[in-house]
């Protein structure tokens, strides 16, 4: 097994050899390097007030929405937000998988939503944790073919009115900053921003800051996730970044 694994990544390096040669090799490589050793994301919060968001749209025609059961995910198999190996831990970990079934039962549109806390990768163990009547909503994807027949909306109203009759307050998601196609989603969800998270990669550390805060989920959030790392890691993470960025500025 391991002489195949080793076959299999000389015979990467070779194929990128004769495609990009030798130096396009090394600079591809030296990019993912650049990378690991330190990476910044920046996502939007948003924040859906169960009480204020606009009526739930119809869902187009032929098409149901609801919480698909673990037994069933194999109907969700050709949306890319269902990832198989992590499929399991978020049922068990209380997560529903909201989907849109089509005329043949498979799943047009899904979303994964968790009661008091979300997945995120810079939080305590990959999770913040959410007050908790506050929903975490994360990884939608709609298959090509329902593109453009609004179904997204229409389920994320669905799921407004199912958490409302729970006793849920709100729903809360993120986005990338320059994602637009989903902020305009948002938006017309009845979503409104409550905060910016800026993360940041140096090696194997990470850490995250939280701002333009808005409300009192805006200022959960950002006690969950705006005090990163502890102090003198987080200083030396900050040393090793600007340290980075000015020989990498030197580079360029």
């Amino acid at each position: 097994m391991l002489l195949d694994g080793a076959r299999t990544v000389v015979g990467r390096v070779q194929r990128a050899r004769e495609t990009h040669g030798v130096s396009g090799v090394v600079r591809t490589a030296g990019a993912r390097v650049r990378q690991w050793a330190h990476r910044i994301e920046e996502h939007h919060w948003w924040e859906a007030v169960l009480a204020d968001v606009p009526q739930a749209r119809p869902m187009p025609e032929g098409m149901t929405a609801g919480r698909l059961p673990r037994e069933d995910i194999d109907k969700a198999a050709s949306l890319p937000m269902v990832n198989f190996a992590a499929a399991g831990e978020r049922y068990a970990a209380g997560g529903h998988n909201w989907v849109a079934l089509d005329e043949t039962d498979r799943a047009a549109f899904g979303t994964w939503a968790f009661p008091g806390k979300v997945p995120l990768r810079v939080g305590h163990r990959g999770w913040a944790t959410l007050p908790a009547d506050v929903v975490g909503v994360e990884d939608g994807a709609t298959t090509p073919a329902a593109r453009r027949t609004n179904v997204a909306i229409a389920v994320l109203g669905v799921m407004a009115d199912t958490y409302t009759a729970e006793g849920m307050r709100s729903l809360v998601a993120k986005t990338a900053v320059g994602n637009r196609p989903v902020y305009m989603l948002l938006s017309r969800a009845g979503y409104r921003r409550v905060g910016l998270m800026r993360s940041v990669w140096i090696g194997p550390l990470r850490f995250a800051t939280f701002t333009d805060v808005e409300g009192p989920v805006g200022a959960a959030l950002e006690a969950e996730l705006g005090g990163g790392l502890p102090g003198k890691a987080r200083r030396t993470a900050a040393r090793l970044a600007g340290s980075l960025r000015q020989r990498t500025g030197r580079a360029g």
